[in-house]
């Protein structure tokens, strides 16, 4: 019987010793398994923090439409060294043309450029000529009024466009307007409306056929409505394309018809949009240098202004320009009494580089003090 108890005896031991051991096994599988899993979760809680998008679409779409970085030590009237192709263009005169009896001839002038604009959210900037240029043009009658902007940009296009990646027009208003802070639509007369019939004699009742197809005409907004600073847009250099009307003036008709739409108000009528100041006057230095509109000669601005004249009994059509004392005036060009009028000045590019060339990197070389140089991006 003693036997058989310390047999039972020593069964239960190696029963319980088996117990302990099988405990501790999983106990430490446990822990084991439960320290590789700490150890995956916090790997993969690492490698989500690496991989986690840094911004939501919103972000991502903010982040590629946002103003381009352009250099905030680029400023506006700083020069920039732009060489446009050298070309030659031709203004032919007479109703198709300039309304100077003559031909006109123009070529590429050695000119410096400067920084009109900073577009930072397309990433693109404006150079204006440094001066205006030697030669000048002239403009007269109704011709003048007609196609003057139109050969102003054409003119300014086909000599200082260039490869280097810039794109020119004239210089208009609204470039000038942009840089200061006057406010034109206070003048006295601007915005004053007139109608021929009620306000001419019969004798001052004819105008240039394009009055009719500008935004003044009518008031009302429609796709054939021109803007002062806008030309006819056919896309074809002026000198090459017959002028669409078969007259160069027209003569008021209280029935006249244009585009299939009788005129509101029967027969021409229209609005003031004559305004001068000076620019220097009015402009905010503090972000525009002094010198960067007025360059001590004049040059026309390629933009249309009419104006009813009390004392001579007409509308005035013509031009803008800027004087040789810097301000911005209005040369007529033709008279609703049918007075033939003109006047010769320079001429101001503009050039708009594209985004490639707008990424200017400084010219330490021709720097100095007071005048900063900078050099175009790859174009």
């Amino acid at each position: 019987m003693k036997n058989i108890k310390k047999e039972e005896g020593a069964i239960t031991i190696i029963t319980l010793v088996t117990i302990l051991f099988i405990v501790s096994f999983l106990i430490s599988s446990y822990i084991i398994v439960a320290n590789k899993v700490r150890i995956q979760k916090e790997i993969v809680s690492e490698i989500g923090k690496i991989y986690e998008p840094k911004s939501t679409m919103e972000e991502i779409y903010n982040s590629y439409t946002k103003d381009i970085d352009l250099s905030e030590e680029i400023k506006v009237g700083d020069y920039v060294n732009y060489t446009p192709d050298s070309s030659s263009y031709t203004v032919v005169g007479g109703v198709v043309g300039t309304g100077s009896a003559n031909a006109q001839t123009f070529k590429t002038e050695n000119l410096e450029w400067r920084i009109l604009s900073i577009d930072k959210q397309i990433g693109e900037i404006e150079l204006v000529s440094a001066t205006a240029t030697k030669t000048k043009l002239a403009l007269g009658r109704a011709d003048g009024y007609n196609h003057g902007v139109d050969i102003l940009n054409d003119l300014c296009y086909t000599l200082y466009s260039g490869r280097m990646g810039g794109t020119a027009r004239s210089i208009n208003i609204e470039d000038i307007n942009k840089k200061t802070n006057y406010h034109y639509q206070v003048y006295n007369q601007y915005g004053k409306s007139f109608l021929f019939k009620n306000d001419l004699p019969s004798t001052a009742w004819k105008y240039p056929q394009l009055y009719v197809r500008e935004y003044e005409y009518s008031g009302v907004p429609n796709s054939h409505w021109l803007r002062e600073s806008q030309g006819v847009g056919d896309g074809k250099r002026d000198s090459e394309y017959n002028f669409s009307y078969t007259e160069v003036v027209s003569t008021y008709d209280s029935n006249i018809i244009y585009d299939g739409n009788p005129n509101p108000y029967g027969g021409v009528n229209g609005w003031n949009t004559y305004y001068a100041y000076s620019p220097e006057e009015y402009i905010n230095t503090s972000l525009v240098p002094s010198g960067l509109l007025d360059v001590g000669n004049g040059y026309w601005v390629a933009s249309r202004f009419k104006v009813n004249n009390p004392s001579l009994k007409v509308i005035q059509f013509g031009i803008r320009h800027i004087t040789d004392g810097g301000t911005v005036s209005c040369m007529t060009l033709y008279q609703s009494d049918n007075k033939e009028l003109g006047f010769t000045t320079a001429i101001r590019p503009v050039v708009r580089l594209n985004k490639s060339a707008s990424k200017l990197t400084k010219d330490t070389t021709k720097s100095t003090k007071d005048k900063t140089y900078w050099n175009l991006g790859k174009y």
